[in-house]
């Protein structure tokens, strides 16, 4: 559950969070139960990316498009098909102005092989169980391609072992990258 809304310490920052209905749900029933206020700056908004227009959501809540975005999508490419995954991309950069930009990651084409580490397959059966199976593994050449279609550039990608060194490398819990997951940061052109 991402936490950015009651972290930023900027009111004038405005936040919209799009999540399935079912885990937006959840999620406002676990604030509810800690007892926090939501900032007034904070709109949430029920989509379903496979099936509702997100930018119908964004200006229901609000969202105003002249106004300089930064985009999140974290924790998401992993339950999308490649076209979901572009149409995504594709509604972002028509309401996006140059110079937004764009953070996402995204599992790549060892998901599903044979070479899956242990762990990472174990992770997509885990999802599968609980009615939310990975659906896709992409390629950096498919992510840089449907930005391009859609007018944004790679600005910054991190690989696994990009990640695995800037977060992972001084920590003393253990944790590690996931060797299939990358970083991207896109700017619209």
């Amino acid at each position: 559950m991402d936490t950015f809304a009651f972290r930023n310490e900027n009111p004038d920052i405005r936040i919209f969070e799009l999540d399935h209905p079912d885990t937006g749900s959840y999620k406002r029933q676990k604030i509810r139960k800690l007892e926090w206020n939501i900032p007034s700056n904070v709109r949430y908004a029920a989509v379903d990316f496979s099936r509702d227009d997100m930018t119908e959501a964004l200006a229901d809540a609000g969202f105003t498009p002249s106004l300089p975005s930064f985009f999140a999508i974290l924790g998401v490419t992993y339950y999308l098909t490649l076209p979901v995954f572009e149409q995504t991309i594709g509604k972002i950069g028509r309401i996006s102005a140059p110079g937004n930009q764009i953070v996402f990651d995204f599992p790549d084409e060892t998901t599903f092989g044979q070479s899956a580490a242990e762990r990472v397959r174990h992770l997509t059966e885990i999802t599968a169980k609980l009615g939310e199976p990975m659906l896709h593994g992409f390629t950096l050449e498919e992510i840089r391609q449907a930005l391009e279609r859609h007018g944004f550039r790679i600005a910054v990608h991190k690989a696994p072992a990009d990640i695995q060194k800037d977060f992972f490398d001084d920590r003393t819990d253990g944790q590690q990258a996931f060797e299939n997951i990358h970083f991207i940061l896109a700017e619209k052109r």
